[in-house]
């Protein structure tokens, strides 16, 4: 279920972003009329130069703006198709720098918790919903742990399969849907306190442990020993 999480996620993280070829694009169509100035500044300027009436002139501009037109609507084409080429260099790339950054996973998971906080907090108004939100809210989160990790996808997903019906469903039905919705919530949740009091206990396992190694290591007989002499 995490891993359809994790898909569901990525998925829906993949159609907001923007493509590189509109991205391109976009850059190229806002450039259009400062290049289009200076275009028809460079073809003009000879005829600025001799002198040219008004209708060489007019006659010289129409010609420039056609030929403009012309050039830059086949350059647009040709950066966006080329950028659209490049596109799975450019995914491929983009993974395996997340793949060698440590902070991509957690910093995905802390995403994925608020965006689906956010989208839980929209399925109704029912106390125990509002309690599990909450719940889920001041649990004791660690994004760095893959079982946190996911978690916080199976609820992502959960989060938006629940909204999906509530914004679907009828008057009569949401009720049912907002009692469903805080019941997985309140399991959720649960299962993330209870990761939360096991590393708990770990980490104060381990204080114990470390302070127990450093008084057998260094005990304090040698060093009185070594102070009186």
């Amino acid at each position: 279920m995490a891993a359809k999480g994790e898909a569901t996620l990525t998925d829906a993280a993949e159609r907001h972003r923007i493509r590189p070829w509109r991205f391109v694009a976009g850059i190229v169509l806002h450039l259009a009329v400062p290049a289009y100035l200076v275009w028809l500044a460079i073809a003009l300027l000879p005829f600025l130069a001799r002198g040219g009436n008004g209708d060489r002139l007019a006659s010289a501009a129409g010609q420039a703006s056609v030929a403009f037109l012309i050039v830059y609507a086949v350059f647009l084409m040709a950066a966006a198709l080329a950028t659209r080429a490049l596109e799975p260099v450019l995914r491929q790339a983009r993974e395996r720098r997340d793949s060698r950054d440590p902070e991509h996973a957690p910093r995905q998971s802390r995403a994925r918790l608020k965006s689906a906080l956010a989208t839980a907090a929209r399925l109704g108004t029912s106390p125990p919903l509002r309690l599990a939100v909450e719940r889920l809210r001041s649990a004791p989160w660690n994004h760095d742990d893959q079982r946190f990790q996911a978690i916080s996808a199976d609820l992502a997903r959960a989060a938006q399969a629940f909204a999906a019906a509530f914004d679907a469903g009828a008057a009569r039905e949401r009720g049912e849907i907002e009692a469903l919705a805080a019941h997985a919530f309140n399991r959720l949740a649960e299962a993330v306190e209870q990761l939360g009091e096991t590393q708990r206990r770990l980490d104060h396992g381990d204080a114990h442990a470390i302070a127990r190694y450093i008084e057998l290591r260094y005990p304090s007989s040698d060093f009185a020993g070594e102070q009186n002499s």
